[in-house]
């Protein structure tokens, strides 16, 4: 909360991971960590109960492996009911990279995201080829109903919100004194921003 407060005075942020039970790097993509309901509340998660509600916090990175035999990237329990509900936290969520999800009793996988939707975990970190839709179930879970276009554009006003709050949208809208931006310094290898393509809808 400490390091979160002092970040939020310079109008930077920090990602605070990983959420939660990522206590072992051995395996830590796969090990369950089989945990009570207890010593979740008042072990686990109280640290990120305090980094959310006295830090601030405004983005959250879940973990690779499951807890209870569910990935924490598509846990409607931990990411809705706790996380967004009862802490009542309302900055973005993302996966770790190439993470997995499942339905509950299902082995992971890296293509199963429909349950990441499904529970308000925003962003799936990270995607070879956005137009292809074939990459995971999202398509199909939206055509069957598994998941509804309202939670898809539930999740994609959890990304705008955050961009909306973040020092990046001043820089966007030319809102950002000439002193600040004459301090700005790009690195050999960042991207030169003529060169974006912008997409609307």
């Amino acid at each position: 909360a400490a390091q979160l407060n002092g970040m939020n005075k310079s109008g930077s942020t920090a990602t605070i991971k990983h959420f939660c039970g990522n206590n072992q790097e051995t395996k830590r993509h796969e090990v369950d960590s089989v945990i009570s309901e207890r010593a979740l509340r008042e072990i686990y998660l109280k640290g990120f109960e305090i980094a959310v509600k006295e830090g601030h916090a405004r983005s959250v990175m879940t973990t690779y492996g499951p807890v209870n035999g569910i990935w924490t990237a598509g846990n409607y329990d931990l990411v809705t009911t706790i996380l967004r509900n009862e802490w009542h936290f309302d900055g973005i969520v993302m996966t770790d990279w190439w993470a997995k999800g499942n339905v509950e009793g299902q082995p992971g996988s890296e293509t199963v995201h429909a349950p990441m939707v499904a529970a308000q975990n925003d962003l799936y970190m990270v995607c070879k080829d956005a137009t292809d839709l074939s990459q995971d179930d999202v398509y199909e879970a939206l055509r069957d109903g598994r998941i509804t276009r309202g939670e898809l554009v539930r999740n994609t006003k959890n990304i705008l919100n955050f961009i909306l709050k973040s020092p990046a949208i001043l820089h966007q809208l030319g809102k950002i004194s000439q002193e600040e931006l004459d301090e700005m310094k790009a690195a050999e290898d960042d991207v030169d921003a003529a060169t974006l393509m912008y997409f609307t809808a």
